[in-house]
C-alpha cells in the first residue's frame, strides 16, 4: 500500500465473520512479528508508524473477506484522562504530562 513516506498513518483491519493474522512483510516478503492477530472476527486499528518508505508490505491470512483502510493519524481517538473500549485502538492522549 502506498502512503506519504514521512507520515505515520492508522490502519483500519475489518475481518467481519473470520479470524485474520496481519504481518508485515520485508523487501524480500519474510513476514516480520504479526501486527494483528485474531481468531474471532474482528474489527480494529492499528498505527503504522513512518520509517521513511513509500510503501509499506503486508501478509494477510485468513479465510474470508477483509477490508484494509489507511487514515490519518489525526484520526486517533483524543482523550484526556480515561477511555474505555473493546478491541484494537489508536489513542491520542490530550492531557498534561504525567510527571
Amino acid at each position: 500500500m502506498k502512503r506519504p513516506a514521512a507520515t505515520p498513518v492508522i490502519l483500519t483491519v475489518d475481518s467481519p465473520k473470520t479470524g485474520i493474522d496481519l504481518s508485515r512483510v520485508n523487501n524480500r516478503m519474510i513476514a516480520q512479528s504479526p501486527a494483528l492477530r485474531s481468531h474471532r472476527p474482528v474489527r480494529g486499528r492499528l498505527p503504522l508508524p513512518a520509517d521513511g518508505a513509500a510503501k509499506s508490505r503486508f501478509r494477510i491470512a485468513t479465510t474470508g473477506a477483509w477490508t484494509v483502510i489507511v487514515e490519518p493519524q489525526d484520526t486517533a481517538v483524543p482523550f484526556v484522562s480515561t477511555v474505555t473500549g473493546r478491541g484494537p485502538e489508536v489513542l491520542a492522549y490530550q492531557g498534561a504530562p504525567p510527571w
